[in-house]
């Protein structure tokens, strides 16, 4: 019986270590991705409706993502789940055409707003 429950605990030990591994991955991926489009953590914070405290907590992987943040970042920021999650990306491209003609006026624009600070900022910094 001893060795059985000894058992059970390295088992929970070992989950709880996969776990904090798993959310600090995510957490790095997930920084990775804003700071690569240069969205702000108050801007993922507001969206995600959490404390700027608790999404710094989440980029550093003290926290986890549940799904429905993770939802939240795919359809207010197009963030692949694949990546965030596994790191992988798909390998399919960006279709432009196809985001501007299934997405919302409010969605387009901010999409637009978005190329256009983009390319604001390659122009800026060459």
């Amino acid at each position: 019986m001893g060795n059985e429950h000894k058992q059970q605990g390295d088992e929970q030990k070992q989950r709880k270590e996969e776990e904090k591994r798993l959310n600090l991955e995510i957490g790095c991926r997930l920084k990775e991705v804003r700071t690569n489009t240069k969205y702000t953590q108050e801007q993922f914070a507001e969206a995600m409706q959490v404390s700027v405290e608790q999404y710094r907590k989440i980029e550093n992987g003290r926290y986890g993502l549940n799904p429905k943040k993770m939802e939240i970042l795919n359809k207010k920021y197009r963030i692949d789940l694949n990546y965030l999650i596994t790191g992988m990306r798909d390998g399919s491209p960006f279709d432009v055409e196809f985001y501007l003609a299934n997405c919302d006026l409010t969605q387009r624009n901010e999409f637009i707003e978005r190329v256009l600070l983009y390319m604001k900022n390659l122009m800026l910094n060459s």
